[in-house]
């Protein structure tokens, strides 16, 4: 990579809705894209790093609309949060009892189509894909999956160099979905375009509430851009994909005999049978 940083494009005011603010792409040039994969090769290549020990983006369980960020300071908390979706993955996790999280799944997907476990095999055609297979907390069906359907995402902080891992919950893979897709339609890849995150509280329909990660674009990268983001990317991709998915990709823990919720409040996940929280 050349180690000078080339020059953002410059268009007419009227065009300048469409690509990012200099402050917004400080770090979108080829010399901190060089520095930054360099550390990353060198922590990777030496076995010192994987995707369990990035700082976390969590949402939060009963409806809170702030999302909890690690940051070398400790443990923050914000509404809204603006970066890159630098990469992502679909999986899925699955226990075979209604205790999920006190002990390591007993299957997992890595791409979400090929569980690897017990009872491991194509999850198109695996049972516990299948909505209706959902354990409720006195250990009846439930409407959702008892194979949960989740989303790995590096979420790369606007000012950042490192990325965040996300967890997005059941609940909010319809927003996702709708918003990668919608992407497409405007051919641009996903991971270059500067994204806006937020949380909505919603309440199903038997007066549980939840939250939803809404997504919303807010500036495309350039071209030019795009071709420096682009090894950032690949990189990322190439840390996320064969990297395993446990626990705490989904993690519940009892609450006082009340039955089970998110591990210290990290997912929106309510064990019921509620056909509004598909889960």
């Amino acid at each position: 990579m050349d180690e000078q940083a080339r020059p953002m494009e410059v268009l007419p005011p009227e065009k300048r809705t469409q690509v990012l603010p200099n402050q917004s792409a400080a770090m979108i040039n080829r010399a901190n894209i060089g520095e930054i994969l360099s550390l990353f090769r060198d922590n990777v290549g030496a076995g010192n790093f994987s995707i369990q020990t990035l700082e976390r983006i969590k949402v939060p369980s009963g409806g809170a609309t702030s999302f909890r960020v690690d940051t070398a300071g400790g443990e923050d908390s914000a509404r809204t949060l603006k970066g890159y979706i630098s990469t992502y993955r679909m999986g899925r996790i699955y226990w075979k009892s209604k205790d999920a999280g006190k002990k390591p799944p007993d299957c997992t997907s890595r791409d979400g189509f090929v569980g690897i476990g017990d009872p491991g095999g194509s999850c198109k055609d695996c049972p516990f894909a299948a909505f209706g297979s959902a354990l409720t907390r006195d250990g009846g069906k439930g409407a959702g999956q008892a194979c949960k359907d989740i989303r790995q995402v590096l979420f790369l902080l606007e000012e950042g160099t490192i990325p965040h891992l996300l967890n997005v919950p059941p609940t909010s893979l319809k927003n996702f979905t709708r918003y990668t897709l919608s992407l497409l339609n405007t051919r641009v890849p996903y991971w270059g375009v500067l994204t806006e995150i937020s949380l909505e509280k919603v309440q199903s329909q038997g007066g549980i509430d939840y939250a939803k990660i809404n997504f919303r674009l807010i500036e495309k990268m350039t071209k030019e851009q795009q071709e420096i983001f682009r090894p950032y990317h690949l990189a990322m991709k190439e840390l996320l994909m064969p990297s395993i998915i446990d626990a705490s990709a989904y993690e519940v823990e009892d609450d006082e005999g009340q039955g089970q919720r998110p591990a210290g409040g990290v997912s929106d996940f309510q064990p019921n049978s509620d056909p509004d929280i598909p889960f």
